[in-house]
């Protein structure tokens, strides 16, 4: 059920994985600006290093250049610690039906729909 409710989700936790600093950084000032706390990862070696247990309510990650590798950071943290994981992925990437994320999100949809599906997502998410 989509509704409106994304002015209601604030206060999150997310990790936000992307390997363009521009592109992440205009993304985190988006979700910072409706309330959430966002911690950036460069890569997925930095992303392992910041994420533990508990302290993010979202893990998004670009997969634009390595989608087996986003792959297997999304089945750890499930199998860890059930994390919620949302895939970006341009509309050439093919995800799997039964991979891992919660939701995959194609970037050529626009920051509008980005900010849309994000606060779909966390308006389930457990509080941390």
């Amino acid at each position: 059920m989509r509704s409106n409710s994304h002015s209601s989700v604030k206060g999150k936790n997310i990790l936000l994985v992307d390997d363009d600093g521009i592109v992440r950084g205009l993304r985190a000032k988006i979700l910072g600006n409706l309330g959430h706390r966002i911690t950036e990862a460069d890569s997925l070696s930095k992303a392992r290093s910041l994420w533990a247990p508990g302290v993010f309510n979202l893990v998004i990650v670009d997969v634009k250049h390595g989608l087996r590798e986003a792959l297997e950071f999304c089945e750890e943290t499930k199998r860890i610690a059930n994390q919620l994981v949302a895939l970006l992925t341009p509309y050439t990437a093919y995800v799997p039906a039964n991979a891992c994320a919660d939701d995959v999100i194609h970037k050529e949809d626009g920051p509008a729909h980005f900010v849309r599906e994000v606060q779909q997502l966390l308006s389930a998410a457990p509080a941390r």
